[in-house]
């Protein structure tokens, strides 16, 4: 499992146990003490999180840290499995730059869908 995919099962999970939970992102935020936004971006896996940042995900669940990697916690659909499937080998060699690239560029065709 490559870093980037560690990011979205863990990010998938969280958000998982967020909605288990009935936490909306600003009450989760406040008591991790970091920002919605942040807690968006760990969410989405576009960001990764410090080792104290996972122990507190774990305390405020009442989890153990590894039930927040378990890969089939979330099940993706079946489109968006193969689309998870194509961009990885697609994107495999890209630097952390290319990626960030990519990633703004989707960000932007949404924002362009969603106005017009």
């Amino acid at each position: 499992m490559t870093k980037y995919e560690l990011r979205a099962v863990l990010g998938q999970n969280i958000r998982a146990e967020r909605h288990s939970r009935g936490l909306t992102v600003d009450e989760l935020s406040e008591l991790m003490d970091i920002t919605p936004g942040f807690l968006g971006l760990i969410e989405r896996g576009e960001r990764g999180i410090t080792a104290f940042n996972l122990l507190k995900f774990s305390s405020v669940f009442g989890l153990p840290i590894d039930s927040l990697f378990h890969h089939n916690k979330v099940e993706a659909p079946d489109g968006v499995k193969v689309l998870h499937q194509k961009l990885g080998s697609l994107t495999s060699n890209f630097t952390e730059r290319e990626l960030t690239f990519v990633i703004q560029m989707i960000h932007g065709i949404r924002q362009t869908q969603a106005l017009g």
